[in-house]
């Protein structure tokens, strides 16, 4: 994430950006600790660093950062004009989602459903949600065809799973040591399957098998039992694979 910082802190005002990337990686870090209380703390500061961010660029309003009137901020994005496709963005869509954010970390508890608590969805909303926004900056006020944007748009449009991590150079660690080598096969072919095959070479540097040899004896195998389709351009899931593979992406969730 240092390097979408840097490219939004190349178009927009560093002092904001240094706040924004301060407010997110303590808002993903307590995300993944399950700190509530902390998430709804950087939630709303983020919500509203992003407001008053918007409000300089699109309003040419200043605020003290150290004051920002989000509510007010909102009201001044419903009340403005919309002549364009990209203030549709910055003035409504933004806005908007950053009234949800900021609403669901303020609300108090509600009713139980039976033993599972509902803050639990709350929190994965404002999860993916600090991610669309920051998606939305880029895409109004930056070069969307930088690399670094690239890899970042990938990254956060595939699915979060509890047991895996995946990283900008493309490698993807897993957190489950029960996990076969034809299930991690079937997961990293599950996340290509949208980009067309995957080079056998890309799928060894990925799967990291403990033997390079054995690469070529799982996918003979799959093969075999109709989960891939192997030919001169790459791998491909096969529609059986996939149903195999969403089994896998469930037990990565648990």
């Amino acid at each position: 994430m240092t390097n979408i910082f840097g490219v939004l802190s190349s178009n927009l005002p560093k002092t904001y950006i240094t706040l924004i990337e301060q407010e997110y990686n303590e808002l993903k870090n307590s995300y993944y600790s399950e700190e509530k209380t902390k998430v709804g703390i950087h939630s709303g500061r983020f919500c509203e660093l992003i407001s008053s961010l918007l409000c300089l660029k699109e309003l040419n309003q200043n605020d003290d950062l150290n004051k920002i009137n989000f509510d007010q901020n909102i009201k001044n994005f419903k009340n403005s004009k919309k002549n364009s496709a990209k203030e549709e963005i910055s003035r409504l869509m933004i806005p908007r989602v950053l009234r949800s954010i900021y609403t669901i970390r303020s609300k108090k508890k509600i009713a139980h459903i039976k033993t599972f608590d509902p803050m639990k969805v709350d929190l994965k909303f404002i999860n993916i949600a600090v991610d669309w926004v920051i998606s939305q900056l880029l895409i109004i006020y930056c070069n969307v065809n930088s690399d670094e944007v690239i890899k970042y748009f990938e990254r956060v449009s595939l699915d979060d799973f509890r047991k895996v991590e995946r990283f900008e150079d493309g490698d993807i660690v897993f957190n489950a040591p029960n996990l076969s080598f034809t299930d991690k096969l079937l997961f990293i072919l599950a996340d290509f399957y949208n980009k067309g095959r995957i080079d056998e070479d890309i799928l060894l540097k990925i799967s990291k098998p403990k033997n390079n040899s054995y690469i070529r004896t799982y996918l003979n195998r799959m093969e075999k039992n109709t989960l891939v389709h192997i030919n001169e351009e790459g791998i491909k899931l096969t529609k059986w694979g996939m149903e195999r593979a969403r089994e896998v992406r469930k037990k990565l969730n648990e």
